[in-house]
């Protein structure tokens, strides 16, 4: 009896073991950390155009994707003759074969080298087949224009060249000069305006011009807002010159003028070169009355 029962507390004892081995949970085995590498490497040109991801480094890569507004100037030089009255028109493609008018210079009258003062002004993608077609021709108020010769230009090769690009023109005589400009902004003030009216103060305005060198023909491009009553007046407004072009001795001249309803009193001058107020982006200070009181103030905008 003794024995039976040590036999039974055996075999229970060892049936316990092997159901504590069967349901026993397996050890977890912990998977080593992993590491991001220290500099990990940006994607390849190639991912970036495949996956359409905007690359954040380098910034240079970066700008070729984004659109870039291009300004630019033609001139035509050597038609076939100076009796000509040139303008021309400008076209731009999006599309293979498709053209929608861009817009279209000034005509210059009895002028076989003309130089235009229209800008232009263009959203350039890079890589996507944007053309500009120019067509000159000769204006005649009696009958239709006639044709002086046309160029077509691919603008990822424009930008490539620099944005200066001269170009034979076809179906004509002479060439053509398709050259960037690039707009500057700019703000004015006076101080110690003379007074021209016998009530009251002073209403000023100004009118800015630009010429090549400092005697050169002298153009308009604008004009402030009258201000009543005031010899310290702040214009606030932004004026553009849309014609810049580096080291090319453009001058800016400003006539500062008290409105009248019988005319405008003549309250002073000043000119000065636009180079370096580009270079330096600084508040420039100028006199402009006769008796030196008065300043005028340009300042980036």
């Amino acid at each position: 009896m003794r024995f039976l029962l040590i036999s039974v507390l055996f075999t229970a004892s060892a049936l316990t073991i092997d159901a504590e081995r069967l349901y026993a949970q397996p050890p977890i085995q912990q998977k080593p950390p992993v590491i991001p590498p220290r500099n990990p490497s940006p994607p390849t040109y190639a991912q970036v155009v495949k996956q359409n991801v905007v690359l954040t480094t380098p910034k240079a890569r970066q700008a070729e994707f984004l659109p870039q507004n291009l300004t630019f100037i033609v001139s035509v030089r050597n038609l076939k003759s100076n009796s000509v009255d040139p303008v021309v028109k400008v076209s731009k493609s999006e599309k293979p074969g498709v053209y929608e008018t861009l817009g279209k210079t000034e005509t210059i009258d009895n002028n076989g080298n003309p130089d235009f003062l229209k800008v232009f002004w263009f959203m350039w993608k890079k890589g996507t087949q944007q053309k500009l077609k120019f067509e000159v021709r000769d204006v005649d108020n009696f009958r239709r224009d006639d044709p002086l010769g046309q160029i077509e230009v691919d603008l990822d090769d424009y930008v490539l060249k620099g944005e200066k690009l001269n170009v034979t023109l076809q179906n004509g005589t002479g060439s053509m000069l398709i050259q960037k400009t690039t707009p500057v902004k700019f703000r004015l003030y006076a101080r110690g305006l003379p007074n021209a009216d016998t009530i009251g103060q002073s209403d000023p305005y100004v009118e800015v011009y630009w010429s090549i060198g400092s005697n050169g023909k002298k153009v308009k491009f604008a004009q402030t807002s009258v201000i009543e009553n005031n010899e310290n007046p702040d214009w606030n407004e932004t004026l553009e010159f849309a014609n810049y072009i580096k080291n090319t001795d453009m001058w800016w001249t400003f006539k500062v003028y008290d409105s009248d309803p019988t005319g405008s009193d003549d309250l002073g001058e000043a000119i000065f070169e636009i180079d370096p107020f580009v270079l330096r982006r600084q508040t420039k200070i100028v006199s402009v009355g006769k008796k030196g009181k008065a300043t005028l103030a340009v300042t980036p905008a």
